[in-house]
């Protein structure tokens, strides 16, 4: 008997378009990781948007 494998390339045209098509999608889920990686910590620390609390505490 054949023993052939059932999926099989008909052309190296194939298995090219299809490794470009793995590549990119590597490639953009990457980017994509590092970009949120990359966000998760920018925060300026030398910003001013923080500010100190007032020396006085006043009770109510």
């Amino acid at each position: 008997p054949d023993l052939q494998p059932t999926v099989r390339a008909e052309s190296p045209e194939v298995v090219i378009i299809g490794g470009v098509i793995l590549f990119a999608t590597l490639i953009t889920l990457l980017l994509l990781h590092h970009m949120k990686k990359k966000d998760e910590g920018s925060y300026s620390l030398t910003s001013s948007a923080y500010q100190r609390a007032p020396s006085r505490e006043f009770y109510a």
